[in-house]
């Protein structure tokens, strides 16, 4: 009641404030998953034991998250889990 079929209430579209542009800057790490396939090594490297996990005989997975730049490098890494020696 009182409108215009098909119009806009009190004004005409695309006269409203836009929206600001995304600032550039550090983007948020992406996850793998969907359609993002997990990294592949170019250069495989063989974990260094300490001393004392070799003289126990300590073995087993050892999972780590990892942040990579575009490049590839790991920037950042933390374990998530595995034997606390290796």
């Amino acid at each position: 009641m009182g409108g215009v079929i098909g119009g806009v209430l009190g004004g005409v579209l695309g006269t409203g404030a836009k929206p600001f542009p995304p600032t550039p800057g550090k983007s948020a790490p992406v996850r793998v998953g969907g359609r993002l396939k997990p990294p592949k090594a170019v250069i495989p490297v063989h974990p260094e034991y300490l001393p004392l996990a070799k003289q126990a005989h300590m073995q087993g997975p050892v999972q780590i998250d990892a942040i990579l730049d575009e490049q590839g490098k790991v920037i950042e890494m933390k374990v998530v889990s595995g034997p606390p020696l290796l």
